[in-house]
């Protein structure tokens, strides 16, 4: 009998092969703006459903160890709050939204700036600090409008994510 070896497909995870996101891991690769301090993460509709997205997301810009290190003890099962923690001690909160709306942000705080991810890919800001302009000795963050995270939106995504997984079977490794 032929025997087919079991072989590895991410189904609808696509998200890390969107512009903003590779640029984003790219910001984090080069330290531009630092070192991150902070990763917050609002899903909703479920984990299942749209939280394995961005946990996927966090395995994609932070490919080191993670270790979970809380979980919300209420029984808000479909939608739980947890927060992991990267070797260097970095966290990264996950907030469970229960609502009807889809609802999927990142927020990457650095020591310099914040980017944000929001609505799903379709709101993307970048704010940098800079000295207070009320208060001498102060700093706050300002809306950076040139900082060019790539357009809003899944960016032919769903292509580059089935092109890797070609290649992969081609080159017969892991997408």
């Amino acid at each position: 009998k032929n025997m087919v070896k079991p072989s590895n497909v991410f189904v609808n995870f696509q998200r890390r092969y969107t512009e903003n996101y590779q640029k984003l891991r790219q910001i984090i690769n080069e330290k531009k703006y630092g070192e991150p301090l902070l990763v917050e993460i609002n899903y909703s509709r479920g984990l299942k459903t749209n939280g394995s997205h961005m946990v996927d997301l966090i395995t994609f810009l932070f490919p080191d160890n993670l270790e979970l290190i809380w979980v919300e003890s209420t029984n808000n099962n479909s939608n739980p709050n947890f927060i992991l923690q990267l070797p260097n001690k970095l966290i990264i909160n996950f907030c469970g939204i229960k609502s009807n709306f889809h609802n999927l942000d990142i927020r990457v705080v650095f020591q310099e700036a914040r980017i944000s991810i929001e609505h799903g890919e379709m709101s993307l800001r970048t704010e940098v600090v800079r000295k207070n302009e009320l208060f001498e000795g102060y700093f706050c963050l300002y809306d950076e409008s040139s900082i060019n995270l790539g357009l809003s939106g899944f960016s032919r995504s769903f292509d580059k994510a089935l092109d890797d997984l070609i290649s992969s079977v081609q080159k017969k490794c892991q997408p």
